[in-house]
């Protein structure tokens, strides 16, 4: 396993590095700035406007929205701990095929983990949501809105921006 995530982890610094030098905007870089500044509740509030263009219509199928909107209003409100929860349990509830995984639950989980200042444990739940949402190349829309996001997240967590 250790030596796949250091592959991995080249490609997605050598795509991070590339991101940087084109200057690219980032589909939720407004939310992941307000999260940066310690602004949680806005911070979800923007991360729930980004994402009311549409996430994957299988995930309605299987019955996952429920928790993904329960895990993004208590994230809205502040409620770290019932967000995480439900973050976790949609990704409990995701089929291994037909949702790709579910990487906007990975990410957001990740992001409830980072303004619980659990450091660690968001940045594995970033690696898991670029695990699943895509090649590791900076095309923004092949790899849909949650990778951009968490490369930029995991690459400053590894310090990659230095």
């Amino acid at each position: 396993m250790a030596g796949k995530t250091q592959e991995a982890d080249a490609k997605w610094k050598a795509a991070f590095v590339y991101a940087r030098s084109l200057c690219l905007s980032l589909p939720l870089g407004d939310a992941d700035e307000l999260l940066q500044s310690g602004k949680v509740s806005a911070a979800f509030r923007e991360y729930t406007r980004a994402f009311s263009a549409g996430l994957n219509p299988a995930y309605s199928d299987y019955g996952l929205t429920t928790a993904w909107n329960n895990g993004m209003e208590a994230g809205s409100r502040g409620d770290l701990a019932n967000a995480e929860r439900w973050f976790k349990e949609a990704i409990r509830r995701t089929p291994p095929v037909g949702t790709n995984g579910f990487p906007e639950a990975y990410f957001m989980l990740g992001v409830t983990l980072c303004a619980k200042r659990l450091n660690a444990p968001a940045v594995d739940q970033w690696r898991a949501t670029l695990t699943r949402s895509g090649p590791p190349q900076p095309d923004w829309i092949e790899a849909g809105l949650v990778w951009p996001s968490a490369l930029r997240s995991y690459g400053m967590a590894k310090a990659w921006n230095k």
